[in-house]
C-alpha cells in the first residue's frame, strides 16, 4: 500500500487541474483578499450592490454584486493599490482606496450615502485574518532599508524570532543563514511567486536575484495555514515585481572600498577591499491594461582580502614539515551576476497568466570560509549557475470561484573544486585550533533538476472560505560529496606512556607532536624507543622513526568513485483548508495537510498528517486576538542521502600507530586505492560507516501561540507567546563507540567497541528534539511620515543536536542523548530589532527637503557555546569531550549590537526623471562583533587530565575572553550610491 500512496496523490493532484475551467494560478501565498459589506448610514445592508476592483497600476479591474446580507469578497488579488468603486439605485457613488499587501485581508465597509451628498474617497489599511505571525516588508520600504550586498534575504533580520544562525560558517554546505524559534536553519521553506526555491542538499537558497525586482517580502515565522509546508522552522514568502501602464526603468550603482571602510580591531591593518554593485531596470505595458512586462539586472564585484593570524611558530612548524600556506592578508574575490525577466497578460477579467525566468551566476575564489587561524589552503573556488522558469495563472470566476495552479523547472550545476591537496592539519596550538590543508568536503559537484507542480480550487459558500489542493515536488539530482578525501589528521597532546613508553615517559604538545624539531631529547629518546619495538607489539608492523615522523592518535581518509552518484527524490503534499466566519468578530480558520518523501535508498514511513487550527478574534474594534495549534512538517535533505548511499565511499579512521603510515608516504595521505603500505592490511575496525537507521519517520514540530494585537491610530501594538516543539528531528551521532577501553588504544579500537565487529559507525536517525519558549513584544507604524517597527523577544531554546555534519558532532557520550540536553546553540535569550524609514521633507527650503533616513538596529544577548578539550577523556575513540565533566553549551558569547543607516536624497524630483544619492552606513559605531573564537581548553596536567584552564564565569556561565577572539563581523564599511528612475 506504501508503494501506492504517491501515485495516488499524483492522480489526485492531476484530477483537480483538470477539473479546473483554466489552467494556472497561484495561491494566497501570492495574493490578498479585498472582502467587506455595504450598508447605508444607519448600517442597514444593501444588496445588489455593483463593485469595481480596479488595480491602480494596471487598469485590470473585476466586477461582483454584494449579496442580499451586503456581503463581497475580491479573492487572489496581486499585493497593491486598488479602488472600489461601489453603484446602487437611489445612493450616491462611493469610491474607496486600499493598499494591500500579501497575506493579508483587507476588511472594507462601503457605507452609501443616499443620493445628494458629496462623493468621498477613503483610504483603507489592510489587516491579517489568519493567526500566523507575520511580517510584510512593503514596497516602500524594499529599496529605502539598509540592506549590506542588497541580499533581500536580509529583510527577515526585521521580523520577530528570527535570528542569523549561529552554526560556524558552512561553506559547500551552507544553511539559509537564519533562524526562526531556534529551529535548524536548513529546515525553513522559502518560495519566490509560491514556488520553492531551497537548495535540496543542505537546506540553503536556491537562487536570488536583485533586491530591485522584489514586490513585497513576508516572513512567517510561526503559525501558517496548510497551504504551507516543508518547513520546521518559518516560511519567507516573495513576491516578485510587475510591469504596469507606464514604462519606467532605472540605472543604479553602489560601490566602497577600504579608504570609506574601519579596520577591523582584529587584525594588524586595514587590508585592501573594493566593491562594486550596478545594475538596471525596466517595465511597463506590451498592450495597455492587457500584457505587462518587468526586467532587471544586476553585478555584484568584490576585491577582498581576510587576514590570517597563524603565528608565525606555527607556520615555520608547518614548513619544515612540507606544507605551505600564507598568512596576513590573502587577497581573494567574489563576482556575480543575476537576470530577471516577468511578463503578465491578463488573458480575460477572470483569468492571469504569468510567466518568470531568472538567472543567477557566482565565482567565489574563497567558497569555504579561512582567516584567523585556519589558513587559505582550506577553501575552494566555487563556480555555479542557476536557470528558473515559473508560470503562474489564475481564474476567479464570478460566483467567487478561484482556480490556481504554477509550474517550476530549475536547474543548478555548482562545481568546487579544492585549494590544497591535503591532507587537513588541524593542531591545537597555544594561539588556539590551526587548521590548513584540504577542506573535508571538496572537490565538490552538483547538478540538480527541480521540477513542481501545484493546483488548488478555492470556493466561497456562505461563511466558508474553502480551499484544496496539493503539489509534486521532484528533485533530480547527480553529486559527489566526498568526506575527508585528501585525509584529516588532528594533533594535540599526547602521553607518550599511552603510547606504549616507559612509565614516567613525558608527554609532548600537540605543536611537538606535529613537527618533530621541536621535541626535546628525552621525547625523542623514547620516541625512538616505542618505534623500535612496533614489530613486536604488532606482528607485521614495521620498526619506524617516530622520533622524526609526525604522531596523531587519529588519521582519517576517505575513498570514493570519481562519478557522481544519482538520486532522485519526490515529494507529494495534499492540503484542504476552511475560513469559517463564525461571527462577524469571530473567524475560524481550519486546516489539515498530508505530506509524504520518497527517496531512493531511505528507509520508508507513511508521511504525516499535519492538522491546525486557529482563532481570530476582534472583541473590541480596535484589538485583535489570536490563537493558534498545528502540526509542521519538515522536507528532507539529500546530504545524509548522498552521504549513505554511494557503494563506492570507503572511509578509514586510523589508530595508533597505524596513524603515522600516511606521514611515511611523499604525500602524507594514503594513495587512492586505500592501500597499506609494507603490506600491511587492515582490519574491519578501521573503517568508519554512514547509516540510516531502521525506521526514518517524519521530523515535525508542534506549534501553538497567543497573541493580542490593538490599533491606536496608525500604529498596531501586540504581545505574542511561541511555543515550539520539535519532535523526531533528523541528526547525526556515533552509535559504536568505544565502551570497554584498555590500557592499549589499539586493542580499544579492535576489541572495545560496543560491536566489535565494526569500526566507527555515524547513524542518522529521526531522535532528536527541541523546545521552545518566547515572548514578544511588538510596534508597527504603517502611514505617515515616519514607518518603521520594533520588537523585543524574550525567549529560551532547549534541545539535544546540533546539526547533521559530521564535523559539527560534539557529543561527549554518544549512546546517552539525554546527558546531551542543553541550551540550544540557537537560542537568544533577549533580541531587539528595530528598523524605520523616516521622510525628511518638512522645509521648501531646496537644500532641506526629499531626504530620506532609514536604518536597521539588532542587539542580540550572547548565544551559547560549546567548551571542548581537545583529547579524549573518556577514550570512547573521539576527541568530543568537554572539560572537567562540564555540560553541553555552557559558554555564553558576546553580545550582538549593529546598526545600519542609509541617507538618500533626491536631487532631481521630476515626474519623469528622479535622481536620487545614497550614503549607507554598515556597522556605523565600528564594534567588534565576534564571529569566531577559541573553543578548545587541553588539560594542563596531561596523562592526568584533570586539570584545565577555563576561562571565568559570568552569571554561572563561560564568557569568552578577548585573547580567544579569532574573527569578526566586518567593521563598519561606508557605501554611495546612485539612482536615477525614469
Amino acid at each position: 500500500m506504501a508503494v501506492r500512496v504517491p501515485w495516488i496523490i499524483s492522480l489526485l493532484v492531476l484530477a483537480l487541474w483538470l477539473l479546473s475551467p483554466v489552467g494556472y494560478a497561484q495561491s494566497g501565498s501570492t495574493t490578498g483578499t479585498i472582502t467587506g459589506r455595504v450598508c447605508d448610514a444607519s448600517g442597514a445592508v444593501i444588496g445588489g450592490t455593483e463593485i469595481v476592483c480596479l488595480q491602480m497600476g494596471t487598469g485590470m479591474q473585476r466586477t461582483v454584486q454584494s449579496r442580499e446580507d451586503g456581503t463581497y469578497e475580491f479573492l487572489n488579488l496581486p499585493p497593491g493599490d486598488y479602488e472600489l468603486r461601489a453603484r446602487a439605485a437611489g445612493f450616491e457613488d462611493k469610491r474607496q482606496t486600499v493598499r494591500l499587501s500579501l497575506g493579508t485581508t483587507a476588511l472594507v465597509v462601503i457605507t452609501l450615502a443616499t443620493a445628494g451628498t458629496t462623493d468621498v474617497i477613503e483610504v483603507v489599511a489592510d489587516a491579517r485574518s489568519a493567526a500566523e505571525s507575520a511580517t510584510n516588508i512593503r514596497q516602500n520600504e524594499i529599496p529605502t532599508l539598509p540592506i549590506n550586498r542588497r541580499d533581500f534575504l536580509q529583510f527577515a533580520i526585521t521580523a520577530a524570532r528570527t535570528v542569523p544562525d549561529n552554526l560556524p560558517d558552512q561553506g559547500a554546505t551552507a544553511t539559509s543563514g537564519i533562524s526562526f524559534n531556534a529551529q535548524s536553519p536548513r529546515l525553513n521553506n522559502l518560495t519566490i511567486d509560491g514556488l520553492d526555491n531551497n537548495d535540496a542538499t543542505s537546506g540553503s537558497i536556491r537562487s536570488t536575484f536583485s533586491q530591485e525586482a522584489v514586490r513585497e517580502f513576508q516572513v512567517v515565522s510561526d503559525g501558517y495555514s496548510a497551504e504551507f509546508g516543508r518547513a520546521l522552522g518559518g516560511i519567507i514568502n516573495i513576491i516578485t515585481k510587475s510591469g504596469d501602464n507606464e514604462f519606467r526603468g532605472s540605472l543604479f550603482g553602489f560601490f566602497r572600498n577600504a579608504a570609506l571602510s574601519a579596520r577591523e580591531s582584529l587584525t594588524p591593518g586595514k587590508p585592501p577591499f573594493e566593491q562594486y554593485q550596478y545594475g538596471l531596470t525596466a517595465g511597463g505595458p506590451l498592450w495597455r491594461n492587457r500584457a505587462f512586462f518587468f526586467v532587471t539586472g544586476e553585478r555584484l564585484n568584490i576585491k577582498q582580502n581576510t587576514v590570517v593570524t597563524i603565528s608565525d611558530t606555527v607556520r615555520a612548524a608547518a614548513l619544515r614539515n612540507g606544507f605551505r600556506f600564507e598568512t596576513g592578508s590573502i587577497p581573494f574575490s567574489t563576482g556575480g551576476s543575476t537576470a530577471l525577466v516577468r511578463g503578465d497578460w491578463q488573458i480575460t477579467p477572470e483569468d492571469n497568466l504569468t510567466v518568470r525566468y531568472n538567472y543567477g551566476g557566482q565565482v567565489n575564489t574563497a567558497f569555504e570560509p579561512f582567516g584567523g587561524l585556519t589558513a587559505s589552503t582550506f577553501t575552494g573556488e566555487q563556480r555555479l549557475t542557476d536557470h528558473n522558469l515559473a508560470v503562474n495563472n489564475t481564474f476567479v470566476s464570478q460566483q467567487s470561484f478561484v482556480v490556481e495552479s504554477r509550474f517550476l523547472y530549475s536547474t543548478r550545476l555548482q562545481d568546487i573544486g579544492a585549494a590544497d591537496p591535503g591532507p587537513r592539519i588541524a593542531i591545537n596550538a597555544p594561539e588556539g585550533q590551526v587548521i590548513f590543508g584540504k577542506s573535508l568536503v571538496l572537490p565538490q559537484f552538483r547538478d540538480t533538476q527541480t521540477y513542481q507542480f501545484f493546483t488548488s480550487v478555492g470556493l466561497v459558500r456562505g461563511r466558508h472560505q474553502m480551499k484544496f489542493g496539493g503539489d509534486v515536488l521532484r528533485v533530480d539530482s547527480r553529486q559527489r560529496q566526498p568526506a575527508s578525501e585528501g585525509g584529516q589528521a588532528n594533533f594535540s597532546t599526547v602521553s607518550l606512556a599511552a603510547l606504549g613508553g616507559p612509565p614516567g615517559s613525558p608527554s609532548m604538545s600537540a605543536l611537538q607532536a606535529f613537527d618533530p624539531t621541536l621535541r626535546t631529547p628525552q621525547q625523542r629518546a623514547v620516541l625512538a624507543l616505542i618505534g623500535a619495538g612496533l614489530p613486536n607489539r604488532f606482528p607485521g608492523f614495521p620498526a619506524l622513526p617516530l622520533d622524526v615522523l609526525p604522531i596523531t592518535n587519529d588519521y582519517r581518509q576517505g575513498f570514493l568513485d570519481p562519478q557522481p552518484t544519482r538520486i532522485p527524490q519526490t515529494a507529494w503534499s495534499l492540503f484542504a483548508l476552511d475560513d469559517v466566519s463564525l461571527h462577524p468578530a469571530v473567524k475560524l480558520n481550519l486546516g489539515v495537510r498530508y505530506d509524504l518523501i520518497r527517496a531512493r535508498s531511505t528507509p520508508e514511513n507513511n508521511g504525516l498528517v499535519s492538522p491546525r487550527l486557529a482563532l481570530v478574534w476582534q472583541p473590541f474594534q480596535k484589538l485583535t486576538v489570536r490563537s493558534g495549534y498545528g502540526l509542521f512538517t519538515a522536507s528532507n535533505l539529500t546530504f545524509p542521502i548522498f552521504t549513505v548511499v554511494p557503494v563506492t565511499r570507503r572511509t578509514l579512521v586510523l589508530p595508533f600507530p597505524f596513524s603515522i603510515l600516511p606521514f611515511t608516504q611523499p604525500n602524507r595521505q594514503l594513495p587512492p586505492s586505500g592501500d597499506f603500505p609494507f603490506g600491511i592490511q587492515p582490519v574491519p575496525q578501521f573503517g568508519l560507516e554512514f547509516q540510516f537507521a531502521r525506521r526514518l519517520p517524519a521530523s515535525y514540530t508542534q506549534q501553538a501561540s497567543l497573541s493580542l494585537e490593538s490599533q491606536v491610530g496608525q500604529t498596531l501594538f501586540s504581545v505574542v507567546y511561541n511555543y515550539v516543539r520539535g519532535n523526531r528531528i533528523l541528526s547525526l551521532r556515533t552509535i559504536n563507540p568505544v565502551v570497554r577501553p584498555g590500557v592499549d588504544p589499539l586493542d580499544s579500537v579492535i576489541n572495545g567497541r560496543l560491536d566489535p565487529r565494526r569500526g566507527t559507525v555515524n547513524e542518522y536517525a529521526a531522535a532528536y528534539d527541541s523546545y521552545y519558549h518566547g515572548v514578544t513584544f511588538g510596534v508597527e507604524r504603517r502611514a505617515g511620515r515616519f514607518t518603521g517597527r520594533a520588537s523585543y523577544t524574550l525567549s529560551k531554546a532547549i534541545d539535544n543536536y546540533v546539526d547533521f555534519r559530521t564535523s559539527l558532532q560534539e557529543f561527549a557520550e554518544p549512546l546517552d542523548v539525554r546527558a546531551e540536553r542543553a541550551l540550544s546553540i540557537q537560542d537568544a535569550r533577549h533580541r531587539l530589532v528595530m528598523s524605520g524609514v523616516w521622510k525628511l521633507d518638512y522645509s521648501k527650503h531646496l537644500l532641506l527637503r526629499d531626504y530620506t533616513l532609514s536604518y536597521i538596529f539588532t542587539a542580540v544577548s550572547g548565544r551559547p557555546w560549546n567548551l571542548l578539550a581537545g583529547v579524549d577523556l573518556n577514550r570512547n575513540g573521539d576527541a568530543n569531550d568537554r572539560p572537567a565533566g562540564l555540560g553541553r553549551n555552557v559558554g555564553v558569547t558576546p553580545a550582538f549590537y549593529n546598526l545600519d543607516v542609509r541617507l538618500a536624497r533626491r536631487f532631481i524630483n521630476r515626474d519623469r526623471f528622479k535622481l536620487e544619492g545614497i550614503v549607507e552606513a554598515f556597522n556605523l559605531f565600528n564594534r567588534t562583533n565576534v564571529r569566531e573564537f577559541g573553543r578548545t581548553f587541553p588539560p594542563v596536567n596531561p596523562p592526568l587530565n584533570t586539570e584545565f584552564n577555563l576561562p571565568p564565569r559570568r552569571g554561572g556561565r563561560f564568557i569568552v575572553t578577548p585573547d580567544r577572539y579569532r574573527r569578526a563581523f566586518p567593521p563598519r564599511q561606508i557605501q554611495v550610491g546612485f539612482r536615477m528612475t525614469f
